[in-house]
């Protein structure tokens, strides 16, 4: 059970770092948030939260986990895994994302951005 406690506390520190160097940054006048990011990060929300709520259906439960060999679970893994990739890709390229839209966002390259 302390890995899930690790896990969590890892997700809520990156969390909490996120959004104080967002309102660090905010404050400064460094970082100006507009329709287009708002935007940006409403359709990545979409497909994350899709992509959480089908590998949240899809993954065993535990104690299959325990039953299976070594090979099995790594196949099963590599398979959400893929399957999480693949959903999250497809329903932002459904809403109009590409990569070159995130590698701008990424590089904060707003004459570039269009989304």
């Amino acid at each position: 059970m302390a890995h899930i406690g690790l896990a969590l506390t890892t997700a809520l520190a990156a969390w909490v770092n996120a959004g104080l160097l967002g309102y660090t940054l905010k404050k400064r006048g460094a970082w100006i948030s507009d329709q287009d990011s708002l935007r940006f990060v409403s359709k990545i929300l979409i497909s994350a939260l899709a992509m959480a709520a089908l590998l949240f259906v899809l993954t065993p439960e535990h104690q299959t986990w325990q039953q299976w060999g070594g090979i099995t679970r790594l196949t099963v893994l590599m398979g959400l895994i893929v399957t999480g990739v693949v959903l999250f890709l497809g329903l932002s390229a459904l809403q109009g994302q590409t990569p070159k839209k995130l590698v701008d966002v990424v590089l904060f390259d707003r004459k570039n951005r269009s989304t």
